[in-house]
């Protein structure tokens, strides 16, 4: 009769809390993060800011196009990330900004295609587009 035995290596055992434990990846707040609490302050505290943000058609947006608007307000948001001390999203390129916008205003129900598609505060299924 042979024996088998258990020469597995066994882990150390856990620590008893996390306390004198740290993470091994750090974490902070995201681009979009940081974008949405640059756009709460622009959105209710400036104007132009929320002119640029109102269009949901290319025909009412203040440049003429809905790009050209998202393009203005995400260099307002970076005009203000550099003015707070903001380098991480103060050096962003514009076009990753407009990327970081639309997922802010997804997070809020602000999107353009959502209020587009909306009609006496009930959503209306889009066609495709």
């Amino acid at each position: 009769m042979t024996v088998v035995q258990d020469i597995r290596l066994r882990p150390a055992p856990l620590p008893p809390s996390l306390t004198g434990i740290s993470r091994l990846v750090k974490t902070g707040p995201s681009l979009n993060d940081l974008v949405e609490n640059i756009f709460r302050v622009l959105y209710d505290g400036n104007e132009e800011f929320h002119e640029y943000m109102e269009a949901v058609y290319d025909a009412d947006a203040q440049e003429g196009s809905l790009a050209a608007d998202n393009h203005c307000a995400a260099e307002m948001i970076r005009n203000q990330a550099k003015k707070d001390g903001l380098t991480h999203l103060g050096e962003k390129k514009l076009a990753v900004i407009v990327n970081a916008l639309g997922v802010v205003t997804r997070r809020w129900g602000l999107d353009r295609k959502t209020r587009r598609n909306t009609v006496s505060g009930q959503i209306i299924p889009s066609n495709g587009d």
